[in-house]
């Protein structure tokens, strides 16, 4: 394996990021423009679009939001949600299409019988119990790739 110790990580596109800035910046200035007409629907509008921008201008601060793969396991953060798993609690990983989207899913492994009893209720019926919430600048199929590559090489251990 030629990743064998080395550390990746992984952050989102930019194009992915201005595309969710330049979206936010459009709805706040038409919930602006909803005030005048409407200001009990666009005051709240005005502000839960705020908030949205202001998520996408921190989106662009380098270190909010990555994937992080090491010898040891992954970790993700997504704006102010930092999460790791080691590669022993994942079973595998794989490619999932979700509506228009593809993703990245994985299912824990039934070595770790805590975590996979604190896997969302639906898990069973969406047939993953975790999912990454971006390609990470990767095509999907590549980053699933990727992943496996490093489980697979820990359990060797």
């Amino acid at each position: 394996m030629t990743n064998k110790l080395r550390i990746q990580i992984f952050q989102p596109s930019y194009s992915g990021r201005i595309k969710f800035f330049l979206t936010n910046i459009v709805l706040l200035f038409l919930s602006f423009k909803l005030t005048a007409i409407l200001p009990f629907l666009g005051w709240p509008l005005v502000m839960f679009f705020g908030f949205a921008f202001l998520i996408s201008v921190y989106r662009f601060i380098p270190g909010t939001f990555y994937l992080s793969i090491d010898s040891v396991g992954f970790t993700t953060k997504v704006n102010f949600n930092k999460i790791h798993y080691e590669w022993w609690q994942i079973e595998k990983f794989f490619v999932k299409k979700i509506a228009t989207k593809t993703a990245v899913a994985y299912n824990f492994s039934s070595k770790d019988a805590d975590l996979k009893n604190k896997a969302r209720p639906g898990s069973k019926l969406l047939g993953y119990e975790g999912l990454l919430p971006d390609g990470f600048g990767c095509k999907p199929d590549e980053l699933c790739g990727i992943l496996e590559e490093y489980r697979k090489e820990s359990s060797v251990k």
